[in-house]
């Protein structure tokens, strides 16, 4: 069996985004896997090395480094920004720009350091013998990027070189012109500025035009593939066993799942519920939003609660295990997926796949995807702003006939949507184009 090493910061999270472990999951199938990733034990997000190893088969091997420079920084970090940014929390506002992370100096020399000793701990692996020649070297993600060709050049001339990149923030960038200026690009800009050199990019179709960065960055469109997500192993085998039962409640019950980060917008549907509880008089819905948050967007939902008087209505559920998502799924009338650039989201494809109602917004990567179907109870909005959007999703869901929706949703039961591809049919895919290279 060839054999792939990985690079990367990330490691298998407890909650939310599985894409790493559902990789590492079908790559194993045909490779032996060495992944070697900054992400500590201490990291507790993430699933501990015990609890991975029951998740994976045999030939897959992880390193993980002690955390200690993170550490150093992080404390560093919060020392001067208890000292220089007492912020008011009834000042918070949700900063909706498209980085996950405003970089500080501090921030930005920690995720170098995080490179090199990524480097480092390979090396001291591949010199006590612990990793053997391989054939593949994967970059997974930013992080990955730059150890990956140091690895390389040092220890492995031969291997191919390629990188896994989980969509992208750099085409609003880009179209600002500020990719290789503004610091909170800075390190996307510095590692896709090293991607034409490799031999191929996967890069996910989540409809952040990543084929467009790519091809910005002089990434030639022969080496790089330019694909939707997978749908995830639990979404699949829930979905074998599941069927809709028509309810006749009267509850008319909404269901956001995704990370609380200002970008994907969660708090629209605070505000949708504000519309059709205060000013329609509509009291038979309800918003459950799951996810994991910081405490300032956590905070700044449960002010928009409170503000609106929607206690009743909306409820923060928190984190919850992506075991858990298909069931939640299930039980709930809609899912909404507003986020401000993107709508092709693992939520919201999945949702699709178990023949949930969705209510989400119109992008030409999702419409390239699946159609705005009623049949279908796929209900796509075009955004002009988001008082605009709102204003059309309220008016939708304050004449909606339930029952049809039910209905229709009923009928829909075991079918599977054409257009949606599992895990393991899209790294076959991948597998295919590494074994032409």
């Amino acid at each position: 069996m060839k054999k792939m090493v990985m690079f990367t910061t990330l490691f298998f999270n407890k909650v939310g985004n599985q894409s790493l472990l559902e990789t590492v999951k079908q790559y194993s199938k045909h490779f032996d896997i060495y992944l070697i990733t900054s992400a500590s034990e201490s990291d507790s997000y993430y699933l501990s090395s015990e609890e991975a190893k029951r998740l994976l088969p045999d030939n897959v091997f992880f390193f993980r480094q002690s955390g200690w420079f993170k550490n150093i920084f992080r404390s560093a970090f919060s020392l001067i920004k208890g000292i220089t940014n007492k912020k008011n929390r009834s000042e918070i506002r949700i900063d909706n720009n498209l980085q996950n992370l405003n970089y500080t100096f501090l921030n930005l020399i920690s995720f170098h350091v995080s490179y090199f000793s990524l480097f480092l701990l390979a090396g001291k692996l591949k010199i006590l013998k612990k990793l053997p020649y391989v054939d593949y070297i994967c970059a997974y993600e930013i992080g990955g990027v730059t150890p990956a060709i140091r690895y390389k050049k040092a220890f492995n001339r031969k291997a191919k070189l390629f990188s896994k990149q989980q969509g992208t923030i750099l085409y609003d960038a880009i179209l600002k012109g500020v990719e290789s200026s503004d610091k909170n690009y800075s390190l996307d800009h510095h590692a896709y500025s090293k991607l034409k050199s490799f031999d191929l990019v996967c890069m996910t179709n989540d409809g952040t035009y990543g084929d467009l960065v790519l091809e910005h960055y002089g990434v030639d469109s022969s080496k790089y593939l330019h694909i939707m997500n997978g749908i995830s192993e639990s979404i699949v085998d829930f979905s074998r066993e599941y069927r809709y039962i028509k309810n006749n409640r009267e509850v008319i019950k909404l269901v956001t799942v995704s990370r609380l980060v200002g970008w994907k917008r969660v708090y629209l549907g605070i505000e949708l519920l504000n519309i059709l509880v205060n000013r329609e008089g509509r009291y038979n819905f309800t918003l459950d939003i799951y996810g994991h948050g910081n405490e300032d967007e956590i905070h700044y939902l449960k002010s928009l609660i409170q503000k609106y008087k929607l206690q009743e209505y909306v409820v923060i559920k928190g984190q919850v295990s992506h075991h858990a998502v298909a069931s939640i799924m299930g039980d709930a009338d809609f899912v909404i997926s507003l986020y401000k650039m993107t709508n092709v989201t693992n939520p919201l494809l999945e949702a699709m796949y178990l023949n949930v109602p969705v209510i989400t917004l119109s992008d030409s990567s999702l419409l390239s995807i699946v159609k705005n179907e009623k049949s279908k109870n796929r209900f796509i909005f075009d955004e002009i702003d988001e008082i605009a959007v709102l204003e059309q999703i309220s008016e939708f869901l304050a004449d909606l006939d339930i029952v049809s929706v039910r209905e229709i949703r009923f009928k829909l039961n075991g079918t599977v949507s054409h257009e949606l591809m599992t895990w393991e049919k899209r790294i076959g895919m991948e597998v295919t184009k590494l074994n032409s290279l």
